[in-house]
């Protein structure tokens, strides 16, 4: 049973600032806080909080917070203001709080220890916790200050068993200001931790003016370093140093500038008792001196593997974890180390680090990625891959979600925990792939299959290793091996995981770990991953599994992205670990929040920008030159459209030693720079933003007083006779013409102006290379009076680039340089996967074919939770719901939520829609009602005849006769009640807002959409040529009714090598079961003399029949029923096994559709084994055969059966002691659930819940002393 009362909370900043004195309120509404009773206990929850964590004592609510105070300033405490209280209605045994233990790993689940309560408190006759708020303590982020504080909105009296809620609480926190002055070298530096700030501190509107001060202090220590803007560091050794310089080079020219750091050069020139220490040094030099924000550690850290210790991590302990797996597991390799950069984490001079007595405060100074590579290769794909996926991203799955989950515990459920809840954040837009063991759809093939589709994000559940994760049989659904394996090519994703050792680099002698082999696959696999390098942690209470640290921090990374708008890796993974610090202070080590924090690693560069949605273009204005000397350059930045400024867009402009200058775009997308070069050349531009691709050009520097002529545009004309195709493109084979215009740039007038162009490939050759401009004032342009003519091999390919030059000259000698590239298109040539496609029905048994259907969908407004109750049950027989489909649908049958306390004839009707009633009446079905339990609706389906099409409101109702069962309608918990009606007994319907009932009935519509289909097939067009394929038009010649639809699988533009393909939809329904239909589809492109493609599309029939695919027999309440699956129509004749061997008639059914049918023999008197078969009527036939046992006594027990979204509940009792076996069987008669057996159980009731099973019918079978009751149960989502 579950009590909900709230869990929706506010914060509320008062906004006003006493000197030394911060005001915070905080509301916690009653929408979510919930109390779930299991066995002896009560667990309080509190959503978006963890509880308690000193171990044996109340588990409560334990809500902590960053309040941010002034830079520099020390907190004092904390006080209440005012609170408003109010006590639970109910008495409450509240579990006592236990240790979190680690997640499973193959083979292995760890032993989960029983709560025992600390009987000091629970024998107090007061309040605890004692003190409802207290301040934990300080940290420093970077310069900004922050105070941690921890509320108790939830109390509780153990010997009064009450709870006491805090729904209002305004409390200050005294600060001292002046103590000491915090320094931040940048405004880049307070720009970027301070959007961070704004995420993970309660008061994000204070951060502008408690910020730390732009500048550099006099008392930092001193500093190796010169001053300097530097803001991206990479430290790595040679040889694989200098494969970094790519990447430095592309942070630097995009407006983050970088350095390389080798690790000898800070073994040289920094003290330290070992090289971590050294380095740790220069990282805090850097950010203070160079105003260093992103650290990549470029090298491996396996000191267990001779040469893949490079950038070696620092090993963090605090606390035994006495799991017992590893020798060294409680030894944490810990990166963070480099990024929290107060204090020596070493406070107390033992030489081991992090322990909780080393004032680690857990804040990242910096932004920490590594690049986990050993060797040259490894670094040079590491680089390749980050410029691929930055530059130039695939399209079509960056907004791709993969969330795998294995099962971790039997009460762990996606929907409640982390998958679905990163689900929920996704933007409308996303697909979120959800591959759950527990749905059966998780496997190493379709992890392998939705990696190499291409996935942008993904948090991955499982137990881990090394060398893999894994479903809870231990089978891998993912492993080193498999991810070197990966084809995704640079469709890259970004994946974390609350897996154990799954980023234990350290673990792997001689070899990779998992994280290692997944971001250094080459050709694929991620981009980079977030992962555990030592044990993951969960938390179990009474059974039943509640959110551990591991999940709180990866779920807090999702709502970095997608509620924050944070979008650089290293500094959303650093801020959803800020988030969780104040619940890893000294009070709770046994939760593990530090360890989590401390092992949390990143494989991946921390700058990276993450995509969240489909790349766009940037378009940008800017002058086409400069003049040498100073000036102001202004640029202007625009979005996709053109016309809409884009801003906090990062601007930067180079050109050599003489300009760097980098900057944001204001509200109206531009910004300035006062720039001088020194010489004539090229400035590069380069302009990024949060989900675009990167815009590059460059402007050119011209001497003042003199002409400057250089290219401005030019066109290909491939219109020469004989040698071009005339679609104005250069193509294979072809000979073109090309006419350039240059224009003068300069402030003087040049005179008999003369062009010369050179090509350089061996792909192409000049024709004609000479021609003249005239003379050219400043400012204006010129045509070529004779074409460049070109001549391009046959043997050129689709993208064959021709590096080019044009040189022009003036009559005084002066030459300019414009260099260019041309590119070759290739010419399409279409290839089909088949000759024709050919429905062949002839070889089938009887020529069973599938009933149409088209795709199926539920309508429903209520949500699913029982609330209000049970409304004029009493009164009024009638209800009805008003549903509004999205588009022509068919409706196919009803789902009703009702409570009956007796099996009672119900009836569903089906109405077209009046303007506030139902009208015409289409259909009505009578349905059995199943008992339901106290309280708990059982959900009914009835099935119409799908005869019924409407694209405007229907109505289904529902009558129930409340004479003989006065309680069945069921209301959602919330709702609007305008679409959910009664009937009063004048035939009048109320909707029951109107009478102050605002929620709606649990009434749902199943409805099919789209054209009904009874196959499909799919047609592949392969473009075997060099150019782009752009599919036209795909149509029907003669416009057969069968043929339903035509829909892509694949865009229709396709490159050279790729296939695109689209999907033939038919519909049998009504067609004769003879002969042959035939019809043509055409495929109209661009290929040329292949751009009209004929494709044949073939049915063939042969005879009707009928086909039975499944067939099972149970004993049900002293009968014996018969049920089974068709295919076809027809009619099955059941019959029964005499003693002589023969069979006698009992029974036959019509089958007049594919679906499941049943027969129920009551005619049976004695014990025994009993033989069934199913005959075609028309045929004679024998479909299937089976045998049951029938034991022939009624029982005196009964089972009760019931559902939610995840866990099925059976419920039965006994009057006398006695053996009971109990389980579940599908429809096959296989046991797919053990839950007793043959267990000796004393008279009472009973009650077992399991994980609910996918959608179907189901047995419920119970026996005891020889005697067994067999339950069936439809399961409906």
């Amino acid at each position: 049973m579950v009590k909900r009362f709230y869990v929706v909370v506010l914060f509320v900043f008062v906004g006003y600032l006493w000197s030394g004195e911060i005001v915070m309120t905080r509301v916690f509404s009653k929408d979510g806080f919930m109390v779930k009773h299991l066995g002896d206990y009560d667990i309080v929850e509190l959503k978006g909080f963890p509880s308690e964590t000193r171990i044996g004592e109340p588990r409560l609510p334990d809500v902590r917070e960053n309040v941010l105070i002034p830079s520099g300033s020390i907190p004092l405490g904390v006080e209440i203001i005012s609170q408003e209280v109010e006590e639970l209605p109910g008495e409450y045994n509240i579990i006592p709080t236990q240790k979190d233990v680690p997640l499973p790993m193959p083979g292995k689940n760890f032993e989960i220890e029983p709560p025992l309560p600390n009987p000091y408190i629970y024998s107090q006759d007061k309040i605890y916790p004692y003190e409802k708020i207290t301040l934990l303590g300080s940290g420093n982020k970077n310069g900004f200050t922050i105070a941690e504080v921890r509320l108790y909105p939830v109390q509780y009296n153990p010997i009064k068993k009450k709870l006491y809620l805090t729904t209002k609480i305004t409390y200050k926190v005294k600060y001292e200001e002046g103590k000491t002055v915090n320094f931040i070298p940048t405004e880049f530096q307070k720009r970027v931790f301070g959007d961070e700030i704004k995420s993970i501190v309660s008061n994000p509107g204070d951060v502008e003016r408690f910020s730390p001060v732009v500048g550099r202090s006099v008392n930092f220590a001193p500093s190796i370093l010169t001053p300097d803007t530097v803001l991206y560091v990479v430290i790595s050794e040679p040889p694989i140093d200098t494969c970094f310089n790519r990447l430095v080079y592309w942070k630097t020219k995009k407006g983050v500038p970088a350095r390389l750091v080798t690790r000898t050069w800070i073994n040289s020139n920094y003290t330290g008792v070992d090289i971590q220490e050294k380095i740790r040094k220069f990282i805090i030099d850097a950010k203070n001196n160079w105003g260093t924000i992103y650290v990549l550690l470029g090298g491996a850290a396996d000191h267990k593997t001779s040469g893949e210790n490079i950038i070696p991590s620092r090993d963090a302990w605090y606390i035994t974890s006495n799991a017992g797996f590893y020798y060294d597991e409680d030894t944490i390799p810990c990166d963070l180390y480099y990024a929290d950069l107060d204090g020596t984490w070493n406070a107390d001079g033992d030489n081991v680090f992090g322990e909780l007595t080393d004032n680690v405060d857990m804040f990242a100074d910096v932004y920490v990625g590594r690049a986990s590579v050993d060797n040259i290769q490894e670094a040079q794909n590491f680089v390749n891959k980050v410029l691929a996926y930055e530059k130039n991203p695939p399209s079509g799955y960056v907004k791709k979600m993969l969330l795998p989950s294995a099962i971790l515990w039997d009460l762990y459920e996606e929907s409640d925990y982390l998958q679905d809840s990163i689900a929920d954040m996704t933007p409308a837009g996303w697909t979120d792939t959800k591959l759950y063991q527990r749905l059966g759809n998780l496997s190493a093939q379709t992890m392998q299959d939705a990696l190499n589709a291409g996935q942008g994000l993904g948090q991955w559940n499982g137990h881990g290793n090394q060398d893999g994760i894994y479903l809870s049989t231990s089978e891998p659904y993912l492993t080193s091996s498999l991810a070197d394996g990966l084809t995704n090519g640079n469709k890259l994703g970004i994946f974390n995981s609350i897996a154990c050792f799954t980023g234990a680099w350290d673990e792997t002698p001689s070899g990779d770990c998992f994280a290692e082999h997944l971001v250094n696959r080459v050709g694929g696999g991620a981009i980079a991953v977030i992962f555990n390098t030592r044990y993951g942690w969960g938390a179990v209470y009474g059974g039943d599994y509640v959110p551990g640290p591991s999940e709180r921090i990866d779920t807090t990374f999702h709502r970095r992205i997608f509620y924050d708008g944070l979008y650089k890796l290293g500094q959303v993974h650093h801020a959803a670990k800020d988030q969780w610090v104040p619940y890893a202070d000294s009070t709770g080590r046994y939760a593990k929040t530090r360890w989590c924090i401390y092992e949390l690693s990143l494989f991946g560069d921390p700058e990276l920008p993450i995509w969240t949605d489909e790349p766009q273009t940037i378009v940008a204005n800017f002058p086409s030159t400069v003049p040498i000397g100073s000036s102001v350059l202004t640029i202007s930045v625009k979005k996709s459209d053109g016309i809409t400024p884009l801003s906090n867009a990062l601007v930067c402009v180079m050109k050599g030693e003489e300009v760097y200058k980098f900057n944001y775009t204001d509200g109206t997308g531009s910004v300035s720079f006062n720039v001088s070069p020194s010489s004539i050349g090229f400035i590069y531009l380069t302009i990024t933003a949060k989900n675009y691709k990167p815009f590059e050009d460059s402007i050119q520097v011209i001497t003042s007083n003199s002409p400057y002529i250089v290219l401005s545009t030019y066109s290909i004309l491939d219109t020469i006779t004989g040698s071009g195709n005339k679609n104005y493109e250069i193509n294979p084979g072809e000979t073109f013409d090309m006419v350039v215009r240059v224009k003068n740039y300069g402030s003087l007038t040049g005179y008999s102006v003369t062009g010369t162009f050179y090509e350089y490939s061996i792909y192409s050759s000049m024709v004609q290379s000479n021609t003249s401009f005239g003379n050219i004032p400043a400012g204006d342009s010129a045509i070529s009076t004779i074409p460049f003519r070109i001549s391009v091999l046959s043997s050129a390919t689709d993208g064959t680039v021709l590096p080019c030059t044009l040189f022009v000259k003036d009559i005084n000698d002066s030459i300019w340089r414009s260099p260019l590239t041309l590119t070759v298109k290739g010419i399409p040539i279409v290839k089909l996967s088949m000759d024709s496609l050919v429905f062949d029905y002839s070889f089938k048994k009887f020529g069973i074919i599938d009933g149409s259907k088209g795709e199926i969908d539920t309508i429903q407004y209520d949500t699913g939770v029982n609330g209000l109750g049970w409304t004029f049950q009493n009164v009024y027989p009638n209800f009805g719901v008003r549903f509004t489909p999205l588009q022509n649908c068919r409706i196919i049958g009803a789902i009703f939520g009702l409570r009956h306390t007796l099996a009672v004839y119900d009836t569903a009707y089906l109405y077209d829609a009046g303007a506030t009633s139902p009208s015409t009446l289409i259909e009505k079905v009578p349905f059995l009602t199943q008992i339901a339990p106290a309280n708990v609706p059982v959900w009914h389906y009835v099935s119409f005849s799908g005869n019924y099409e409407d694209a405007n409101d229907f109505w289904i109702a529902g009558y129930q006769n409340y004479s003989l069962d006065p309680l069945s309608w069921v209301g959602s918990s919330v709702g609007s009640g305008q679409r959910s009606y009664y009937r009063d007994f004048g035939g009048n319907w109320w909707q029951l807002y109107s009478i102050g009932y605002n929620y709606d009935l649990m009434v749902r519509a199943v409805v099919s959409y789209g054209a009904p289909t009874t196959d499909s097939g799919i047609i592949w067009i392969k473009n075997i040529g060099s150019g782009t394929i752009i599919v036209d038009t795909i149509y029907v010649k003669n416009h057969s009714t069968w043929i339903k639809s035509l829909n892509p699988v694949k865009f229709a533009s396709i490159v050279p090598g790729d296939s695109g393909g689209f999907w033939v939809k038919i519909d049998t329904a009504g067609l004769i079961r003879s002969g042959v239909y035939v019809d043509t589809i055409v495929i109209s492109s661009n290929a040329g003399s292949k751009g009209l493609n004929y494709l044949p599309i073939i049915i063939r029939f042969s005879p009707t029949g009928i086909a039975v695919t499944e067939m099972a027999a149970y004993e049900i309440n002293g009968d014996i029923q018969i049920i089974w699956n068709v295919a076809g129509d027809g009619t099955v004749v059941i019959e029964r096994k005499l003693n002589n061997e023969s069979f006698e008639i009992i029974g036959e059914v019509f089958c007049d559709k594919r679906g499941l049918y049943s027969f129920t023999d009551r005619t049976i008197e004695k014990e025994g084994k009993y033989t069934y078969r199913l005959k075609g009527k028309e045929t004679g036939e024998v479909y299937a055969e089976t045998e049951v046992e029938y034991i022939g006594r009624k029982p005196s027990f009964k089972i009760i059966t019931d559902y939610n979204a995840s866990i099925l509940k059976i419920s039965f009792n006994t009057f006398e002691k006695g053996n009971v076996s109990l389980g579940l069987y599908d429809i096959t008669g296989r046991e797919i659930r053990n839950i007793l057996k043959d267990n000796l159980i004393d008279k009472g009731n009973y009650q077992y819940s399991i994980p609910l099973p996918k959608n179907g019918i189901y047995f419920v079978r119970l026996k005891k002393d020889g005697i067994s009751l067999t339950e069936r149960i439809l399961i409906l989502r």
